[in-house]
């Protein structure tokens, strides 16, 4: 069986997003969405994001990045939007997390 999670881990810096992973699946984004929340307890598109914030975490604390460059490397299209979805997740800015844990 095709593990969804561990294809979202790994790819979760490309241009994913929920049609092409259901596409990847084989099933429509409704049908996907229901089977993947019932399974991991999030929807596909949370833990999407969790894992892209996640990497940045680790790009932040382990190399000289701009946040720029992060939230590019993370598969964040705009670096305000990164800025915003990170700090929601993680209650500070990339630079905050930055200072704190370098």
């Amino acid at each position: 069986m095709f593990d969804v999670a561990d294809y979202i881990r790994a790819n979760c810096a490309g241009k994913l997003n929920l049609t092409s992973i259901a596409d990847k699946a084989g099933y429509s984004p409704y049908h996907f969405t229901r089977i993947f929340r019932d399974a991991v307890g999030k929807s596909p598109t949370h833990y999407l994001t969790e894992c892209r914030i996640l990497l940045a975490k680790n790009l932040l604390v382990s190399t000289p990045l701009a946040i720029k460059q992060i939230a590019y490397e993370t598969g964040f299209s705009q670096t305000s939007y990164f800025i915003s979805i990170f700090h929601r997740m993680t209650g500070m800015t990339p630079q905050q997390f930055r200072d704190l844990y370098r």
